[in-house]
C-alpha cells in the first residue's frame, strides 16, 4: 500500500498506468500458460468449463492470449518493465516470507 501511494508523487499518471499494464499483461500470460500446462500435466481433473477451439489437447485461445499479451508487453518502455519486474520481485519476496513465517492450518503444511 505504501509503495502504491508513493507513485502519487511521480506526477506522471501515464507511467503509473503503464506499470499497471505491465503487471496485467504478465498476469494474463501466466494464467494462460497455466491453463495450457494443466491440460497436459493433469488431464484427469474435472473442470467446470471447457475452453473452446482446440487442436487435439492444445487449446488455441490461451495460445493466442499469450501471443497478444506478449505483443502488448513489448510496446512498453524498458523503464516501465524494469519497475514492473522490480515490484513483482518485491511481491514474490513478500509472499515467500509470509508463507515461511505465518502458520497455516493446512494439514499438508505440517512438516514444513
Amino acid at each position: 500500500m505504501i509503495i502504491a501511494m508513493s507513485f502519487v508523487f511521480l506526477e506522471d499518471i501515464a507511467f503509473v498506468a503503464n506499470v499497471n499494464n505491465f503487471t496485467v499483461f504478465v498476469t494474463f500470460i501466466v494464467i494462460n500458460a497455466v491453463l495450457i500446462s494443466l491440460r497436459y500435466k493433469k488431464p484427469q481433473i474435472a473442470r467446470p468449463f471447457r475452453v473452446p477451439i482446440s487442436l487435439g489437447k492444445l487449446a488455441v485461445l490461451p495460445v493466442l492470449g499469450i501471443l497478444f499479451n506478449l505483443l502488448m508487453l513489448i510496446q512498453l518502455e524498458t523503464r516501465v518493465m524494469a519497475i514492473g519486474l522490480g515490484l513483482g520481485g518485491l511481491g514474490a519476496l513478500a509472499a515467500l516470507i509470509s508463507m515461511r513465517y505465518i502458520k497455516s492450518d493446512d494439514p499438508q503444511r505440517k512438516g514444513e
